[in-house]
């Protein structure tokens, strides 16, 4: 959620609040004990794995639309900047674009932290995945290797990203 809504006290939400939210249910923040402001909601482009898993683990069913979606995002990097740019916005995007006017709150009472993610407490997480045809050429079998190993884990972690 955007800062603002963040200190205003929104910090934890239940499933059926974010799936009242994006079904256009819920539409002012003080209806989830918020500000009186109108809820701006953010979601992913059709096709998206992020959208496809959001909408399995919160409306149950990855074609559902959502009818209280404000603005559709191609990238995460542009849910951030949707969410951080406004003073009343809730949006959905990898861990590693929090901060920066973008905070995370608990999704069922559990807080979306690098340890709640890590022990798979946090509902709302998917692992990335690399897929090849057939068996990987070298080239790519030496990139996944370097990846899985520890220098490759150590970067992902640098980039906010919770390492295997």
């Amino acid at each position: 959620v955007s800062d603002e809504i963040y200190q205003e006290g929104v910090r934890d939400l239940s499933r059926d609040q974010v799936m009242r939210i994006y079904s256009g249910e819920i539409t002012n923040w003080n209806e989830v004990g918020g500000p009186d402001k109108d809820i701006y909601v953010i979601s992913r482009e059709y096709g998206s794995g992020t959208r496809d898993d959001f909408n399995e683990a919160v409306i149950g069913d990855i074609g559902t639309e959502s009818p209280g979606v404000d603005t559709v995002a191609y990238s995460g990097a542009e849910v951030k900047t949707a969410i951080s740019g406004s003073d009343r916005a809730i949006g959905y995007l990898g861990f590693n674009y929090l901060g920066g006017g973008v905070q995370g709150i608990a999704f069922n009472g559990i807080v979306p932290s690098y340890e709640n993610i890590k022990l798979d407490f946090y509902e709302l997480k998917r692992n990335l995945y690399f897929y090849t045809f057939g068996d990987p050429t070298p080239g790519a079998r030496a990139f996944i290797d370097f990846i899985l190993g520890p220098e490759g884990q150590k970067i992902a972690a640098e980039e906010g990203f919770i390492p295997d």
